[in-house]
Parts: C-alpha cells; structure tokens; sequence
C-alpha cells in the first residue's frame, strides 16, 4: 500500500513538472515568432520586376590583328564594359590587377619583342634562366606584335600570363605562345618560369 501512494505522489510530481515545461516552452515560442512577424512586417517590399539588374560585360572578338589597325590592348586602360577576346588567351580584361605586374609584363614584352631577357628580371636562383629565355627567343624574328592573357595569380606570390607574338614572315603571319611566371620578391617581380606552349605558322595576312 505504502509503495502505491509514493509512486502516485511521484507520477503527479512529474506530470506537473513536463506540464510546467512545456508551457514555459510554448510561451517561449509564441513571443520569438511574434517578434519576427513584427520585424518583417516593419519592411518595405517590393516586387521583381522593379529590381534593375546590370547587363554583364560581353567580349569582342579579335579578327586579323595588324598593328596599324588596332591598339596594344594590353597597354591599354578599358574604362567600359567590353574587352577584346582572342582564341589563345581568352578576353583581354586587366582589371583588378596589380599595376606592378602589368608595369612588370609590359617592360617583357619590349624586351621579348628585341630578342634579349636582362639577368636583372629572372629569378637569381637560377642562373641559367634567362640564357635559355634568350636562347628560345632567337628565332622569334621580326616579332610585330605582342600582347598577353589576363594574369592568373598562384600561390606563393606568382602570376602567370600567356603572351602571344605575331610574326610577318614573307606575307604571311605565325605566331608563337609563351607562358611566363611571374614571382614577387622584394618589393618587385621577376621571371620564375618560361615555356613556349605554342607556335602555328602560316596564317596569309592578306
């Protein structure tokens, strides 16, 4: 008898502490939910069609190049929204890019374009670099042309860009496509790395 009478007082002591629970729950809830739809409806909507949303920048592409026709893109400041496009290095857009390394790959270019890399711009770990740069240069005669892709940065504090260099060689036109890495050590950026990854020849510049 004595065993019922304490697990009734027991059972009542629970249900009243879960019935207690629950309604300080409930209540819990109720207020969180009251201040969100109170929050919501404090704001001004709007429907979809009201919502202006910008065209994005489309490309042009780049047909038969000539120097006398058409700018040294990457020299060039593009204050719109369109940039030039070619095949090999994709659109020719500069933005975001540190002027450092677009200063760095626009002195290469001259110096590609008169066959002769200084030891000053590689990397001085590795001697051998720009004698082989020069070496690989040699037979890019008459050079007329040379722009390069949008630089890629990598990790380690290196970009890399792809230059293309057009050649007019007896009326017609080939082109070789280099990779060049670029490295930031000391305040300044130098050659890490170059490859030619690409030559194709006799394209008729007429």
């Amino acid at each position: 008898m004595k065993i019922r009478v304490i697990f009734l007082i027991f059972f009542s002591l629970f249900f009243f502490s879960c019935n207690h629970k629950y309604k300080g729950e409930n209540k819990t809830n109720s207020t969180v939910l009251k201040k969100t739809e109170t929050y919501f409806n404090t704001l001004a909507w709007t429907d979809s069609e009201t919502i202006l949303s910008e065209s994005l920048p489309e490309p042009f592409k780049i047909e038969k190049l000539q120097p006398d026709t058409v700018a040294f893109y990457s020299d060039t400041a593009f204050t719109d929204s369109i940039f030039p496009i070619t095949d090999e290095l994709g659109i020719l857009d500069y933005s975001a890019i540190d002027a450092s390394l677009l200063s760095f790959f626009n002195n290469l270019k001259t110096k590609i374009k008169g066959q002769n890399i200084d030891e000053s711009l590689c990397v001085k770990e590795k001697v051998f670099l720009p004698f082989l740069i020069n070496f690989r240069l040699k037979p890019l005669t008459n050079i007329n042309l040379i722009y390069y892709s949008r630089p890629e940065y990598k990790a380690n504090k290196k970009a890399v860009a792809k230059f293309k260099c057009k050649m007019n060689q007896d009326e017609s036109t080939s082109f070789v496509l280099l990779e060049i890495t670029a490295i930031y050590i000391e305040d300044k950026w130098l050659i890490d790395s170059f490859d030619v990854i690409g030559v194709k020849n006799g394209e008729s510049s007429k």
